[in-house]
């Protein structure tokens, strides 16, 4: 006989109360059916949490049927047309709810979910609800009746339920996805990739990108580090995200973007600072841009397999120079492009810009221009110039590509301000089988 098997896909903890909150379905794969366990109050009175599927909220498309018993009497009641789905109760004491949905990608069926549980206060509850569409459920909102809020402390969890003749991820850690042929676990912020078995595994690092200043140069990307067939054993591997580079209101550099680290085997390094005069703080994965005349930021991408970056640019006939990315050298007239070389992993985790990652923040001309256009990958365009008065300010690098901000526009009459960096992201791949 057939056994379920459950992976943990997301888990939170509110840290502020809230009345909403949301679970991105996007790339999830691999799995039949999902589960919501739901530990919450609120702080106001009783009521019922909703559920919305897909952002639909406005039509008639949910029924529902429920029982409620608290011990002493019991009631059941039935709704045909709802503009939105139910989840249970939610008591001013903490409460318990599950709630399975079915096939919730399968394009035949409508999908439907039941859900159990309950409370001091209300007693138990159970019920089947339906979301009369043959779409695939790509998100799922909770709010609460009469907008009462879900508490600081509430923990939600999100499961991924597949049949054991299947494969299930070997490890815990960071997003969870799968294609055909690997499992990936994405680690968009800190946290720890821990295996229940020896595994072999490719590793994916990426740095932090490098921030701006005002009139400044395009910000270098993080570094890439690129690990294969990587021996890991059934221990906990801490995993650091670095951040991008903070954006710099005055005048010379900005800041370095801080390294990405899994375990000790790899270290990218952050991306160097766009600056006017150069200097270390332009140094990093791959180089910071400078103005006409300086000396670029270099490139180190850092230690454990493959490395890449490459140094920034000082600009011409007066202008700022681009960042450098993972793939190029920054310009007089770009940021450095990223590179598309892991585009699969990119689309198995919706992660990276077209498939790219690590591209270089832009260029600043001098004149009256429009700023010159990151690096391919999520590097910031620089920011506009003008020769008469206020110049515009430049663009962050995307989160969690690792690329550089704009450099800051030169004005006659102010400069623009500077960017900051995308923060880095570490992804972790191993075969299904």
């Amino acid at each position: 006989m057939a056994t379920n098997t459950y992976v943990a896909l997301r888990n939170e903890t509110l840290a502020v109360a809230t009345n909403s909150v949301t679970f991105d379905l996007t790339g999830i794969s691999g799995y039949t059916d999902l589960e919501l366990v739901i530990s919450s109050s609120n702080a106001t009175a009783d009521s019922t949490i909703l559920a919305t599927v897909n952002g639909d909220g406005s039509g008639t498309s949910y029924s529902f049927f429920y029982m409620n018993g608290d011990g002493a009497s019991g009631s059941s009641g039935s709704i045909a047309n709802n503009n939105v789905g139910v989840l249970g109760n939610h008591n001013t004491a903490e409460s318990i709810m599950t709630a399975r949905f079915f096939y919730y990608t399968n394009p035949n069926v409508y999908k439907t979910w039941t859900y159990q549980g309950g409370g001091a206060v209300t007693g138990s509850q159970s019920g089947v609800c339906t979301w009369r569409s043959f779409s695939a459920i790509t998100s799922i909102t909770l709010t609460t009746t009469s907008g009462r809020n879900f508490t600081a402390g509430s923990r939600l969890s999100l499961y991924g339920i597949s049949n054991i003749g299947g494969t299930t991820p070997k490890a815990t850690g960071g997003d969870v996805y799968s294609d055909a042929t690997y499992w990936y676990h994405a680690f968009r912020g800190s946290g720890y990739f821990v295996p229940n078995q020896s595994i072999t595994a490719d590793l994916l690092v990426i740095a932090g990108g490098g921030s701006t200043s005002s009139a400044s140069g395009g910000g270098g990307a993080g570094g890439i580090q690129y690990a294969t067939s990587q021996s890991l054993t059934a221990q906990s591997y801490p995993v650091v995200v670095g951040g991008g580079g903070v954006l710099s209101t005055g005048g010379g550099a900005g800041a370095k973007g801080s390294n990405s680290t899994f375990g000790s085997i790899v270290t990218a390094n952050g991306g160097g600072a766009g600056t006017r005069t150069g200097g270390a703080t332009a140094n990093g994965g791959s180089g910071g841009g400078v103005a006409n005349g300086n000396t670029p930021g270099t490139a180190s991408s850092g230690s454990g397999g493959t490395g890449y970056a490459n140094a920034g640019s000082a600009g011409g006939g007066g202008s700022y120079g681009g960042g450098g990315g993972a793939g190029a050298a920054g310009s007089t007239t770009a940021g450095g492009a990223g590179l598309n070389t892991w585009s699969s992993w990119a689309s198995a985790t919706s992660t990276g810009v077209s498939g790219f990652y690590a591209g270089g923040g832009g260029a600043v001309g001098n004149g009256d221009i429009l700023g010159y256009p990151g690096g391919s990958g999520g590097g910031g365009r620089g920011g506009s110039s003008s020769s008469g008065s206020n110049a515009g300010a430049g663009f962050p690098g995307v989160q969690n590509t690792g690329s550089g901000g704009g450099g800051g526009g030169i004005g006659a009459v102010s400069d623009g301000s500077g960017a900051s960096g995308g923060s880095g992201l570490v992804i972790v791949r191993y075969v299904r089988a």
